[in-house]
C-alpha cells in the first residue's frame, strides 16, 4: 500500500533489509532453541523449520506489531521516534515491542507431531499449560473461556483474553497467537517485564475499528482494559519465577520445552 493512500501515521516498514544477527541455537531433548535479536519486522519474517523449535525474540528497537488482520491505516496517533511498525502474520491486535521491555517466545509444533493438534482451542490450552507450570503454577491461571472482549483484542492483544492465555491475579499474563500451515503450528507468545499501554493508546487514538459504539466509548474501554488488566513479569516473587536477564529468557524457553514434552 503506497503511504500516500494512508492517514494517520500507518505504513509498515520493509524490514531493514539487513538478516537479524547470526542466531545462537542449541538442543534440548526433542526441541531446538534459539535466539534471535534484531528488528521486529527482520524478525517476523525469519524462516520456521518443520521441527520442534523454540525462538527467543530479542528486539533491537521498539516497535508496534500489527495482527494479520490490521490495517495500518488504523494507526492514526503518533508514534514515538524511532519506532516502526512491523506486521506478523498472525491473528489478533497490535502489540507494543521494545528492548527489554518483554519476553517474546515463540513455539513450533509439526504437523504429525504427538503433540500436534487440529484442534486450535486445545492446542493453545498446552501451550498455556506450559508457560503456566514453567512460570507459577500454584499463582497462574490458564483461562478456558471464550474471548473476553473480542472489539478491543481486535486493536490491542492484550485487551481481551482468549482460551489458553494465562492470568495472574486475574490480569493478563501471556498473550497467545498462533500460525498454521500444512507444515507447522507457531505459536507466538508474549509476557511483559515492563508495561506502558500510553503507546498503544495513542497510536490508536482515532481508531473506528469498533464501529457499533461511539468512538469516545471504545477508547474509555480500551484505556481502562490495558491500564488495569495487563499483569508484568517477574510479578510480585514469589508469585512467579525471575526474569532479569537474557538468561533467565532462555532458562524460561527451556523451562517451556521440558513442559511441553
Amino acid at each position: 500500500m503506497d503511504s500516500d493512500d494512508q492517514t494517520g501515521t500507518g505504513h509498515i516498514g520493509a524490514g531493514s533489509g539487513r538478516p537479524p544477527a547470526a542466531p545462537l541455537q542449541f538442543e534440548t531433548g526433542s526441541w531446538q532453541i534459539e535466539i534471535a535479536r534484531g528488528r521486529a519486522d527482520d524478525l517476523h519474517r525469519l524462516e520456521v523449520p518443520t521441527r520442534r523449535f523454540a525462538r527467543v525474540h530479542e528486539v533491537s528497537a521498539p516497535a508496534l506489531v500489527l495482527g494479520s488482520r490490521q490495517d495500518p491505516r488504523e494507526v492514526t496517533g503518533p508514534l514515538p521516534d524511532g519506532t516502526e511498525l512491523a506486521a506478523r502474520r498472525s491473528g489478533g491486535g497490535a502489540v507494543w515491542l521494545a528492548p527489554g521491555a518483554q519476553v517474546w517466545i515463540d513455539l513450533v509444533v509439526p504437523v504429525g507431531d504427538p503433540l500436534h493438534t487440529a484442534d486450535v482451542r486445545a492446542a493453545a490450552a498446552m501451550v498455556g499449560r506450559a508457560w503456566a507450570d514453567a512460570l507459577a503454577p500454584e499463582q497462574t491461571v490458564v483461562w478456558d473461556g471464550g474471548m473476553t472482549e473480542p472489539e478491543l483484542s481486535r486493536v490491542a492483544c492484550f485487551a481481551g483474553v482468549g482460551p489458553g492465555e494465562v492470568l495472574l491475579d486475574g490480569r493478563k499474563l501471556v498473550g497467545i497467537s498462533q500460525r498454521r500451515n500444512s507444515a507447522v503450528s507457531r505459536f507466538q507468545c508474549v509476557a511483559y517485564l515492563r508495561w506502558d499501554p500510553e503507546v498503544l493508546l495513542a497510536a490508536f487514538s482515532g481508531s473506528g475499528r469498533a464501529r457499533s459504539e461511539p468512538r469516545s466509548e471504545v477508547l474509555e474501554r480500551l484505556s481502562s482494559v490495558l491500564r488495569h488488566g495487563v499483569a508484568t513479569l517477574p510479578g510480585s516473587p514469589p508469585a512467579t519465577r525471575p526474569i532479569t536477564t537474557s538468561g533467565d529468557v532462555t532458562d524460561l524457553a527451556g523451562s517451556l520445552v521440558a513442559h511441553l514434552g
